[in-house]
């Protein structure tokens, strides 16, 4: 099963098709499984007419999954919700965010709550309203501003009476409003964050000395900047002062900034009569979500080239392509196997071709030795990677899905879709079990799912979900007792 992201532009030129062939084909296709994420829902926020409940309802034709951060884990989780309900929810938030009723949150009043049953819970983000009432009770009580230029050029003094900022000393009071005002106007003004930009890309010599991110060598001139660091330092202190902020510990929060960097230094080739500040926000939390999925389409250059460059970067399988593009793929897409023999000589061909990369963990005094191999397609539509494991004379094998991330929500209709079509290959397991059912999703829920089992040959055949990774493993191994019979609990 392919994850498929599109970002909102695709989806709206998509509903203007007068050809509706395209679209047919991708909402009847079971190996795609599309998502959508708060950044669907903050695009068209923008949108003051009533046509954006007319893409909320297109975009829920193609899926119901929403990608969300789930603050008190700490990771990408996944809630099943149309699109259009969604949106609505937010809406009606939204209009009661600017409730009058101010409540003191103090840290005896936070400690106490943690003491109840519903609130212990939620003790990690309990500990970080702690920890954050603390900052702000130890927040300097004057601020100054003493490093304004003293000799501006007209550009400079624009931007300085646009933030309104000037060199003297200021109330705490004051600069909280003071800071505010500046966000809300690089928000509400178009034009402001691209002549910031461009003063910082001035001040740098970013064009003269020809820093962009696709060069080999950027990182070396990045130093030749006024900065004085390359890239990577600027953004590692970045990470270390914001890992001193309540809940702003997390990959969200440093792959988000690390994209706005690209655009903020102008390393990343835009030209800043493009930039918009809302707009690249946007961006980078699309790009953030979508490693999460196998495809990220969009015909958003800037999107495009920032993607891949951090996909690199991290490590992330996310292919990025541009509509034209994912179409040729798409007629490209693997298929199931159509018998267990397509299954073994293509399992043959690839063990032959791609060669294995090693690493080792040690468990206890066993040494697991670890081998992995990227397949030259998704089995089953879905396993991506083959990893083997020899603990002394044992070899067993793993077909699993590696997106590069380090944890990756499975949803329940994924799990349907690999039991149905390996149970389509190998017919009823050895408990009896054939395609998925309801009570699969009852199990699942409570964490008591039993799987797939076969027997082939002198082989186990077992079909799993792993609860401490969150994979879908296929584990192909040696049957050690063939006497012993698997019970359905």
């Amino acid at each position: 099963m392919y994850r498929i992201y599109f970002d909102k532009n695709i989806f709206s030129n998509l509903k203007k098709q007068k050809d509706k062939m395209i679209e047919e084909n991708l909402l009847s296709d079971d190996r795609l499984f599309f998502l959508y994420s708060p950044a669907h829902l903050d695009d068209l926020k923008q949108d003051k007419t009533d046509i954006k409940y007319e893409e909320l309802t297109y975009i829920g034709k193609f899926t119901n999954h929403f990608l969300y951060f789930d603050i008190q884990n700490q990771n990408v989780s996944m809630s099943k919700i149309l699109p259009l309900v969604k949106f609505k929810n937010v809406e009606a938030i939204g209009s009661n965010s600017r409730s009058q009723v101010d409540i003191d949150f103090n840290s005896d009043m936070i400690s106490a709550l943690k003491e109840l049953p519903f609130f212990g819970q939620y003790s990690v983000i309990l500990d970080s309203a702690i920890a954050l009432n603390e900052m702000i009770t130890n927040i300097p009580e004057k601020y100054v501003i003493s490093n304004l230029p003293t000799n501006p050029s007209a550009d400079m003094v624009d931007y300085i009476n646009k933030l309104g900022i000037e060199n003297r000393e200021y109330e705490q009071s004051d600069w909280v409003k003071l800071t505010n005002s500046i966000a809300d106007k690089f928000y509400d003004d178009e034009k402001l964050y691209g002549l910031a930009r461009r003063l910082g890309m001035e001040e740098n010599q970013i064009k003269k000395l020809q820093i962009n991110m696709d060069d080999i060598d950027f990182d070396d001139k990045f130093k030749l900047t006024q900065i004085g660091r390359s890239f990577y330092e600027v953004v590692e202190e970045s990470f270390s002062s914001i890992s001193k902020i309540p809940l702003a510990d997390n990959f969200y929060i440093q792959y988000t900034l690390t994209y706005l960097y690209l655009n903020v230094f102008g390393i990343d080739g835009e030209k800043n009569s493009k930039v918009r500040f809302a707009n690249m926000i946007q961006d980078a939390v699309h790009s953030f979500y979508a490693i999460h999925c196998d495809y990220l389409i969009s015909e958003d250059k800037g999107l495009q080239k920032k993607s891949k460059f951090l996909y690199n970067l991290f490590g992330f399988h996310t292919k990025v392509m541009g509509w034209d593009e994912f179409l040729e793929e798409y007629q490209n897409l693997g298929v199931n196997f159509a018998n267990i023999g397509d299954f073994i000589n293509q399992l043959k061909q690839d063990v032959e071709v791609i060669p294995l990369e090693n690493s080792y963990i040690t468990e206890g005094d066993l040494e697991d030795k670890i081998m992995h191999r990227y397949l030259s397609k998704k089995y089953f539509s879905y396993f991506n990677m083959m990893e083997v494991h020899q603990i002394d004379d044992i070899q067993y094998s793993y077909f699993l899905n590696n997106r590069g991330i380090r944890f990756d929500y499975v949803a329940f209709a994924e799990i349907e879709y690999v039991v149905n079509n390996v149970c389509r290959l190998f017919g009823t397991d050895v408990m009896g079990h054939a395609e998925f059912n309801e009570k699969d999703i009852e199990l699942l829920k409570i964490e008591k799912w039993y799987g797939r089992k076969w027997k082939l040959d002198r082989k186990l055949l077992s079909l799993d979900l792993n609860l401490d990774s969150n994979k879908l493993l296929l584990l192909l191994g040696s049957v050690i007792n063939e006497t012993e019979e698997e019970e359905e609990e």
